[in-house]
């Protein structure tokens, strides 16, 4: 890919400070635009073009990509029953909250338009799996869009215990934010 650049670490800095690095090179080398993608092999790159496109005619603050666009192909790509049950449900949560209409609030797809992102509030982000949900929560409270584009994900075989203590913590975090801050 043209003019693009990987960032390789020495050790494993943990996902959202790794991302915040990305993030603060993109800023200090006055980049317009980054992408995130998480690094499982769950998510083709082959979206970044349409992503890249939309985000120059519209000017939204991101596009995200959503496995639960079409929830259907969701399981078709080996998406494990708890996890589309649990994406629903803490989806469906978050839009109530915050009166928005996302179909996935867990995605590892994600275009940033830097220009709408401020680089001092990143850094405020969460150091863990939780920075998704404060960036999120960040464009929402600036009024910026969040635009999702369907995508299809593959997942492996691979099974973590992160995935209870992320729910709950996601669920955790939002009802704070709501209501405590």
């Amino acid at each position: 890919m043209k003019n693009a650049v990987i960032n390789f670490n020495n050790r494993n800095l943990g996902y959202g400070v790794n991302i915040k690095k990305c993030l603060n090179y993109a800023y200090k080398n006055n980049y317009n635009y980054a992408v995130m993608i998480h690094g499982d092999n769950q998510y083709s790159s082959k979206y970044i073009k349409l992503m890249v496109n939309k985000i120059l005619i519209t000017k939204n603050a991101a596009i995200s990509g959503s496995r639960m666009f079409n929830k259907k192909k969701a399981p078709q790509g080996g998406m494990p029953f708890y996890k589309f049950i649990g994406n629903i449900f803490l989806t469906k949560l978050f839009n109530l909250l915050y009166n928005t209409s996302f179909t996935d609030c867990h995605t590892g797809y994600w275009l940033y338009n830097l220009n709408k992102i401020k680089k001092n509030s990143i850094n405020k982000f969460d150091d863990g799996f939780l920075f998704d949900i404060d960036m999120r929560l960040e464009i929402i409270k600036k009024k910026e869009t969040i635009e999702e584009i369907p995508i299809i994900t593959r997942y492996g075989t691979e099974r973590s215990s992160i995935h209870i203590a992320y729910a709950l913590n996601f669920f955790k975090k939002i009802i704070i934010k709501k209501f405590y801050k």
